[in-house]
């Protein structure tokens, strides 16, 4: 074994502090430049997700005036839920399931039509699942515009 004198242990523990400051630096660089791109992402989607959730209650809601403007709130509020916000996937589809329960329960007087309930809910959940899922990605491909 090779003993160090006290002036060689001390260069070695200054190199390092200076490779894990050096590192501290890189690492604080690139999440000032990930959280840019969230932010830039996040004005994109607040403009683009309630027009997308308004126009996909049109086709997604039970045919009558109330049906429309409840799923118009209730898309737009997931999609700001799951998209911007980052919050649980999972509660919100369950909100979902409970307001497309309640909107089929009403909108086919007092009765359930399965057939509307399992079109409304189906398109809800695959489109709420895809803007929840997709968000990663298009802050990574952000990530990666920037990097070239």
């Amino acid at each position: 074994m090779t003993k160090q004198n006290p002036q060689q242990h001390a260069q070695a523990k200054h190199s390092k502090q200076v490779d894990q400051q050096s590192h501290q630096e890189v690492l604080e660089k690139a999440l000032a430049s990930q959280q840019k791109h969230s932010q830039q992402l996040d004005r994109i989607l607040w403009y683009v997700l309630p027009i997308l959730a308004i126009l996909l209650s049109v086709v997604f809601a039970n045919w009558n005036i109330w049906s429309t403007i409840g799923t118009a709130f209730v898309l737009c509020i997931s999609f700001v839920m799951v998209g911007i916000k980052k919050k649980s996937l999972t509660i919100t589809l369950a909100v979902v399931l409970l307001y497309c329960l309640v909107d089929n329960y009403l909108s086919y007087g007092m009765q359930f039509n399965v057939g509307g309930l399992k079109r409304q809910l189906l398109s809800m959940v695959l489109f709420i699942s895809l803007i929840g899922l997709s968000r990663p990605m298009f802050e990574r491909a952000m990530m990666n515009r920037q990097q070239k």
